[in-house]
């Protein structure tokens, strides 16, 4: 019996040494890039934004635009999808308010429904030979756009990927985190488990483009090319799956051309998000995440989330093992310590290029909770349907 565990105990220390060296190389490459920011001429950029019921992120983003520094360059269309809140009202009111000749709401028509034909409708409306994405949740730098719009003119690209920064709903006036007890202790760990896989799955998304195996992006912040969007039309055979419009976008581009896509490697061009506020969001935006991998065109994603399920699962079974029958309780603490210690290093570093220091505790309750959170959504994607903006997906 003590031969087993001892066996079990080395697979799982060999599992934690590639799993570092891996990610230690995702972590050490993000933020490593430096560009010459220019300014956008006039007409040169649109932004596209479409949302649903986003009433409670829009005041948020509409008074971050005119602070961007080529805001009187740009033109802002939002898209509505449909929304049922205040949406709609409070985009008229701002307009209306600051007399913005920039900013325009466009109603999607009743037969028209979804994110992805919300970006197609909009794109359709602009004259501009590059569209950025941004979703209606999210607040840009003050040089987001002009660092984005730098790099495509400094490379052959079509579709820029720029980097997403991750934020806690609880901040005092001074953008502090406010710590408490009971249920806001809670939220404060699935905020933070949040903040550090998101981040490092940019990371990660980088990375893996880096080597010429695109797995992820996130389309809240991307710059295309129009008239390559409507060449290429990524979306004609996947409205009916939820989410997946970055991911499509970028399959589709890379298939045609590698050169085709690229990504903007610094956090002074990020967008930022707040992370979701309820552990059912989360499990529901994972189920999401689930099925449009299996849509994919490509296996990278699909291939290293099976890889990180499956040494999850060893992992699991190790400590079944120690706990239950041959009580090498030392085991299962060298176990945790290893993964622990590697997860705490590899998403400080990560964690850094945003300013943020996690302290150990939150990394440690992320890395057990995704220890048991990712296998759990592993198996229950099979069995689960999509929610996502009040409407329901069955693929």
């Amino acid at each position: 019996m003590y031969e087993i565990s001892s066996l079990l105990l080395f697979g799982t220390i060999l599992f934690c040494l590639i799993y570092y060296r891996y990610w230690n190389k995702v972590a050490k490459h993000f933020n490593t890039e430096e560009i010459h920011q220019s300014s956008i001429p006039p007409g040169r950029v649109s932004v596209i934004i479409p949302f649903r019921n986003e009433a409670r992120h829009l005041p948020k983003l509409l008074e971050s635009l005119p602070k961007c520094a080529s805001f009187d360059h740009l033109q802002f269309y939002f898209i509505n999808d449909h929304s049922s809140d205040l949406s709609v009202k409070i985009i008229e009111d701002f307009i209306h308010s600051t007399h913005s000749k920039n900013i325009f709401l466009i109603q999607l028509p009743d037969s028209i429904t979804g994110k992805k034909n919300a970006l197609r409708f909009g794109i359709e409306q602009i004259k501009s030979p590059w569209f950025q994405l941004l979703d209606a949740d999210c607040i840009p730098n003050q040089f987001t756009f002009e660092l984005m719009y730098s790099k495509v003119l400094q490379s052959k690209c079509k579709i820029l990927l720029g980097p997403v920064g991750f934020e806690s709903n609880h901040q005092n006036q001074r953008g502090q985190s406010i710590l408490h007890s009971g249920r806001f202790a809670l939220n404060k760990l699935l905020e933070w488990y949040q903040i550090l896989e998101n981040s490092a799955l940019v990371a990660l998304g980088f990375y893996h483009l880096f080597q010429d195996k695109p797995s992820m992006g996130n389309a809240a912040n991307m710059l295309v090319n129009t008239d390559y969007f409507n060449q290429l039309d990524p979306y004609k055979n996947n409205t009916n799956i939820a989410g997946g419009d970055d991911i499509f976008l970028i399959e589709s581009a890379f298939l045609q051309n590698k050169d085709h896509v690229a990504y903007l490697n610094t956090t002074q061009a990020a967008v930022y998000t707040n992370v979701l506020s309820s552990y059912s969001e989360l499990f529901y935006q994972r189920i999401r995440w689930a099925k449009k991998t299996a849509a994919q065109s490509l296996n990278h994603t699909r291939n290293s989330q099976i890889l990180l399920v499956l040494f999850l699962i060893y992992q699991w079974v190790s400590l079944i093992y120690w706990g239950f029958y041959s009580h090498d309780f030392k085991f299962i603490f060298i176990s945790w310590g290893c993964k622990s210690v590697s997860d705490f290093i590899i998403l400080r570093r990560v964690l850094f290029a945003y300013n943020k220091k996690p302290s150990f505790g939150y990394i440690l309750y992320a890395s057990i909770f995704q220890s048991i959170f990712i296998p759990f959504i592993a198996i229950t994607q099979f069995f689960s349907t999509v929610q996502w903006k009040d409407r329901k997906y069955s693929e």
